[in-house]
């Protein structure tokens, strides 16, 4: 989990300073930095309690690892599921930071309690983009979907 924790830092690092105008700024069609902020709570709260589920279902098959390059290029946009397009429920970086710190909590939560012999496989859940993934690879994507989010 240290590599999820290193990016949250590196995401609180990147808003500190900015002013509520600017937070609340949207750039162009895309959401402002709280709205991202907001998506990125939504999201995380989706894949904790989804995948708690999938923990207590038996274990499945194995999953092949997905290639997750796409992850990280934010020239391509994907349409968010309805449930992870912001609604203003984040009204300042405070709410944002003790509601990202929930999420965080549940996703150390879930993937620590992850047998280790359903780690890479037996233990997986479907992406709307990227297909099945292995715990393993919701794991090491959080790190990687959270960073983005900062402003540049």
């Amino acid at each position: 989990m240290a590599s999820l924790q290193e990016a949250r830092r590196e995401l609180w690092k990147s808003a500190a300073g900015l002013t509520e105008a600017q937070l609340d700024a949207r750039i162009g069609e895309g959401w402002s930095v709280l709205g991202n902020l907001e998506h990125l709570y939504a999201m995380e709260m989706f894949v904790a309690e989804a995948l708690h589920g999938v923990l207590q279902a038996p274990a499945g098959a194995a999953v092949p690892p997905k290639v997750l390059a796409g992850l990280l290029d934010r020239s391509v946009k994907y349409n968010a599921p309805p449930s992870g397009h912001p609604s203003g429920r984040l009204g300042s970086v405070e709410e944002a930071r003790q509601r990202l710190g929930e999420s965080l909590a549940q996703l150390e939560t879930v993937f620590s309690s992850v047998p280790a012999a359903r780690q890479d496989s037996g233990c997986s859940m479907a992406h709307p983009v990227f297909g099945v993934r292995s715990v393993e690879q919701w794991k090491a994507s959080g790190p990687a979907y959270a960073r983005p989010y900062g402003p540049d």
